[in-house]
């Protein structure tokens, strides 16, 4: 599922876990900064070893994803000039995907667990702008 802003620009992703996929869904537009997908694999797969080659990329702002590996939390979603677009309930094995624009998240159950990823470097005090 994605959330668009009123503009029409693209602000996160949210994929509900379910155990029945095919093979690989890509979540993030090939043009994002993160690239998350979800992939199926059969028994006995062997990925061929590889390197991955340096290659530059220049990055303007955070995109971060959370997973929730238990628990539930409610995210709220907002546009870049901090309006409410919406608010989705994740739980176990869901992940969202913020691109752009603001968020916030309140846990609804004790020991609520996620994994973050963002992009880097983070500068804790130049990162953000609380509202």
């Amino acid at each position: 599922m994605y959330i668009y802003s009123q503009k029409k620009k693209l602000v996160a992703c949210i994929y509900k876990f379910r155990k029945k996929i095919n093979s690989r869904i890509n979540l993030s537009p090939e043009n994002e900064l993160l690239q998350a997908s979800i992939i199926k694999f059969d028994k006995n797969f062997n990925l061929n070893r590889h390197i991955h080659t340096k290659v530059s990329r220049k990055t303007i702002g955070t995109q971060e994803i959370w997973i929730v590996m238990g628990g539930k939390l409610k995210a709220t979603f907002y546009e870049t000039d901090k309006t409410k677009i919406c608010s989705k309930i994740l739980k176990k094995g869901d992940i969202s995907i913020l691109f752009r624009g603001g968020h916030k998240f309140e846990t609804l159950e004790k020991n609520t667990i996620i994994y973050e990823i963002k992009n880097g470097p983070y500068i804790k005090d130049k990162d953000l702008k609380k509202f």
